[in-house]
């Protein structure tokens, strides 16, 4: 299966956009620093994915950066008082959710009726 295009995220849908390695995935700024997977920009609603992951590195990367959306589109970003708090947390999230919903279909079924 390939990578969406758009993702649908707090009712507002984002671009997802494939980005060749040596390629910055975004403009630098204060707010929006560089990261070498995945890069989100809310502003734009657009999530940056760099090509050329593993498949299962992808999907991570994208429900990483879905998150980091969810956070500031509802402002529970606020409880951060540190952007590296932020990621700690978005990290862990990320591989906790993506396991929980691979080995659990039934309750992916269940969750989405």
């Amino acid at each position: 299966m390939t990578r969406p295009s758009v993702v649908i995220i707090c009712g507002q849908p984002f671009r997802v956009e494939g980005v060749a390695e040596g390629q910055p995935l975004a403009p630098a700024t204060a707010n929006n620093p560089m990261t070498d997977l995945g890069c989100l920009q809310l502003s734009q609603q657009r999530i940056a994915i760099r090509d050329g992951q593993a498949p299962n590195a992808e999907r991570d990367t994208l429900l990483h950066e879905v998150l980091h959306s969810i956070l500031h589109m509802t402002s529970a970003v606020s409880v951060f008082k540190h952007a590296e708090r932020e990621e700690v947390v978005v990290n862990a999230l990320a591989v906790g959710v993506l396991d929980v919903l691979r080995r659990n279909p039934a309750f992916v079924t269940w969750l989405t009726e």
